[in-house]
């Protein structure tokens, strides 16, 4: 493996994709892992894709962890964002800076 768990860094894949971390957001996007990003009454939400589900654990939790390093999501009030399947709508976990991913 070439991460562990114990030494992966978000900023890792930034840095392997060489830019400040639009463009490897741009790929989750296009790779289907990602589907959109909004706010809504003052709470975030990312919709996940159908590639989302075909991750492994911790590879979710680490695709996470990218986004919030790049946009700072949890530095802002509420700490957290939810996560929504991009089909059905439904919330399937939150992302906060301290517990990491949780699914539902």
């Amino acid at each position: 493996t070439q991460w562990s768990k114990e030494n992966w860094q978000s900023g890792d894949w930034v840095a392997l994709d060489g830019g400040g971390g639009d463009s490897l957001i741009r790929k989750f996007y296009s790779t289907r892992i990602i589907k959109d990003q909004y706010v809504d009454d003052g709470v975030p939400y990312l919709d996940v894709d159908v590639n989302f589900y075909h991750l492994s654990g911790f590879d979710k939790g680490r695709v996470m962890a990218t986004i919030d390093n790049v946009y700072h999501v949890t530095d802002k009030k509420p700490g957290l964002f939810y996560l929504k399947d991009g089909t059905t709508d439904k919330v399937i976990g939150y992302y906060t800076a301290a517990a990491g991913l949780i699914l539902e």
